[in-house]
């Protein structure tokens, strides 16, 4: 179904660090947990949570806000939490709402915390290790009498979880163990959205799409682009500066010499270099449309003064921007920046090889900028793209996983072709 999300990860990235409105990881880690390369449900990357007798979760402030949020992760338990906690919530400055695991029938009910303690809903759904589960959690803290938690697991509905109403919006999510235990989760594919009828978002995964060729550059000469900290120019011919900017995961904070595009100075605030996106190593070319487009960006300067770098997302020549540094101190290390499309910049839905919203032909602008002081670069981007479960797209998941080397869990296969 179509739907409006505000924000989706497939933890390709693979960076964390603290949420702000200067620096916008994806995510930001509490206790013990790492990106993981060999249990992944789809790419090349997931995130695992691993407390021993302890707390951890990831926590992300992207594209959260208000009274009602929906958030769909897919959860792997290698092992099952020793005590009862939660797997996947959405807070409020009271209390934590979303999926918890109950240890004494090892289901995942629709529950909140209070005072450190998990209050479930009716009735929940059994799991076990070794199977990747999508889960859809609503948050709905509109009512000014009752507060409500729904949940879906794989396609089951799992009893509502109410509490009388709180101060507050949603105002960050959390996959993880917010309460003391032992266990062993992988996360991926996840996606949320602000929008009600949303829920539930339903299965659906994750791609990562990284610059894989030079589009048309509009440079006006020499000393305007450069290959990182060299005196080489980055011209109108040019085919691949891509290169420097399509690390996987990305870049972290510490900027490199000479992998990144430089801003030194542009004769014209129309100058800009553009890259094509294409499918990062081992994933797919799409052959449906995506519901959701994320770009996340690393940007540094050489100074503090203040910036006028910007990136713009171009669609078929109609242009939306994801970071517009106008005005703003530059940072001398890498700062992420992040912008969430629901809807292609010309304002339709997103397509997938013609005409408007052209997925497979999307591309990023970098420059419009005339200060030549400090220096501005671009160190890296990523898309990362959510597209529904359908026989097709189950199709290139399969593909994907065996480029990489993995073939997915036999129960899983069987639940996707019986699905489809």
């Amino acid at each position: 179904m179509a739907i409006t999300p505000t924000f989706c990860c497939g933890l390709e990235c693979g960076v964390q660090g603290a949420y702000t409105s200067v620096n916008q990881y994806h995510w930001g880690l509490t206790g013990t947990g790492a990106f993981s390369t060999t249990t992944v449900r789809n790419g090349t990357r997931s995130f695992r949570i691993n407390p021993t007798a302890g707390i951890a979760y990831i926590t992300s402030s992207a594209g959260i806000g208000g009274a009602r949020f929906i958030i769909r992760p897919a959860i792997y338990f290698a092992t099952l939490p020793d005590a009862d906690t939660s797997v996947a919530t959405e807070g409020t400055t009271a209390t934590n709402f979303g999926l918890y695991f109950k240890q004494s029938d090892s289901k995942l009910y629709a529950g909140y915390l209070v005072a450190g303690v998990p209050t479930f809903g009716a009735t929940g759904v059994s799991v076990t290790t070794g199977v990747w589960y999508y889960c859809d959690i609503l948050i709905d803290v509109s009512d000014v009498v009752t507060d409500k938690v729904d949940a879906n697991i794989n396609g089951t509905a799992v009893g509502q979880a109410t509490l009388a109403s709180v101060t507050g919006a949603v105002s960050y999510m959390q996959l993880g163990c917010n309460t003391t235990c032992t266990a062993d989760i992988f996360y991926d594919d996840v996606v949320a959205s602000a929008t009600l009828a949303d829920y539930p978002i339903g299965d659906g995964y994750v791609n990562h799409f990284v610059p894989t060729s030079d589009g048309t550059h509009n440079v006006a000469g020499a000393a305007d682009f450069r290959r990182g900290g060299t005196t080489t120019d980055i011209t109108n011919s040019t085919t691949d500066a891509y290169l420097l900017v399509d690390e996987v995961p990305l870049d972290d904070e510490t900027p490199d010499t000479d992998d990144h595009i430089r801003i030194v100075a542009p004769a014209n605030v129309t100058d800009y270099v553009e890259l094509v996106f294409g499918p990062a190593p081992g994933i797919s070319t799409p052959t449906v449309a995506p519901r959701a487009v994320e770009v996340i960006a690393e940007v540094f300067a050489a100074g503090t003064l203040a910036s006028d770098e910007i990136i713009r997302l171009n669609d078929n020549g109609t242009v939306a921007d994801v970071w517009n540094g106008t005005a703003v101190a530059g940072a001398t290390t890498g700062r992420y920046k992040r912008a969430h499309f629901a809807t292609a910049p010309t304002g339709g839905a997103w397509t997938v090889v013609a005409g408007a919203g052209n997925f497979n032909n999307i591309r990023t602008r970098y420059g419009y900028a005339t200060d030549a002081n400090p220096d501005k670069s671009l160190m890296c981007i990523m898309i990362e793209a959510e597209f529904a479960i359908s026989a097709v797209t189950v199709g290139e998941m399969m593909a994907a996983r065996q480029v990489g080397g993995e073939r997915p869990p036999a129960n899983e296969q069987r639940r996707q072709v019986l699905a489809y």
